[in-house]
């Protein structure tokens, strides 16, 4: 068991853990995580929205998102790694907006029995754990098992809500939380931003959004942010960069004539059916979340 790291960050006291090499780092040094991430979904979010915050972890995306949305807003923020999502708990505890699930979100609604040595952090980073690779089991496998049972859920659970933005971060079951949730997509149209740092299965999971008349988007995100909230010049990331897809049904466009022109600067066409990288991606100093937003502040 690791131990509890507390600080003041950017948008209020944040528990985690100190050990970790990347959130938890970055935490520490910079007083935030993802804020070129959180600055941009921000354009999406507004006071009343609902939020689902796939992949919480320990909740610096959801803690932005509940002042973001306000009191009559509401986020949900699923997690299913214990230790995350005690973290989470403790983040959200004084957000009534903000429900912490511990639960897996998948295909199919299911009980899963998983053994936790499978379960590892690829260089000590918690943000990376992939339950994609950690097989469910069952039979004479259980004696031999560091047992863990999770719930596993469906977006769809949540159709009936005015669901605004499904953010999904769930390294490597982005297809599996979507095809969970087409009764939702089809019903509510909401916007859906997911991490896609590599062609398995993009594909199908950026298909499966063109079926329903989503236009895609290629964002880069920068790990290290020079306006940080520490005030901290050091970029301890290097060039380290995420690629995720915005996905944004062609209705909203004709809703609201004014967001192609909020996000034009920041984002690249993608192709459904082909994983094609942005050229030209590179972090050697971070970006400024200051600078980066004249483009649509009015």
């Amino acid at each position: 068991m690791f131990e509890i790291t507390r600080s003041q960050c950017r948008y209020g006291a944040m528990h985690y853990n100190g050990d970790d090499s990347t959130i938890g780092a970055s935490l520490t040094r910079y007083g935030e995580w993802a804020e070129h991430e959180i600055e941009f979904l921000s354009r999406f979010v507004k006071t009343g929205a609902t939020v689902l915050d796939v992949g919480a972890n320990i909740g610096c995306h959801s803690v932005a998102f509940s002042r973001m949305v306000g009191d009559s807003g509401k986020v949900f923020s699923f997690e299913p790694f214990s230790d995350n999502h005690l973290m989470l708990r403790l983040n959200t505890r004084d957000r009534p907006n903000v429900t912490a699930v511990q639960a897996l979100v998948g295909a199919s609604q299911a009980v899963i029995a998983m053994d936790l040595k499978t379960l590892t952090a690829p260089g000590a980073n918690y943000g990376a754990i992939s339950y994609k690779r950690v097989p469910s089991i069952s039979g004479s496998e259980i004696n031999d098992a560091d047992l863990a049972v999770s719930a596993q859920l469906t977006l769809d659970m949540f159709a009936s809500l005015p669901v605004d933005l499904v953010k999904i971060d769930v390294e490597g079951m982005e297809f599996d939380v979507l095809v969970g949730a087409r009764s939702l997509i089809a019903q509510r149209r909401p916007i859906v931003y997911f991490e896609q740092n590599g062609p398995a299965m993009y594909a199908p999971t950026a298909s499966l959004l063109a079926e329903f008349g989503y236009k895609l988007f290629w964002h880069v995100c920068y790990p290290f942010n020079r306006n940080n909230y520490r005030g901290d010049t050091t970029n301890i990331f290097g060039d380290a960069t995420e690629l995720n897809v915005l996905a944004v049904p062609l209705a909203r466009f004709d809703e609201d004539p004014t967001l192609f022109e909020r996000i034009r600067y920041d984002v690249h066409e993608a192709q459904p059916h082909q994983f094609e990288r942005p050229e030209g991606i590179g972090a050697a100093t971070g970006r400024e979340v200051a600078d980066w937003a004249k483009s649509w502040i009015p």
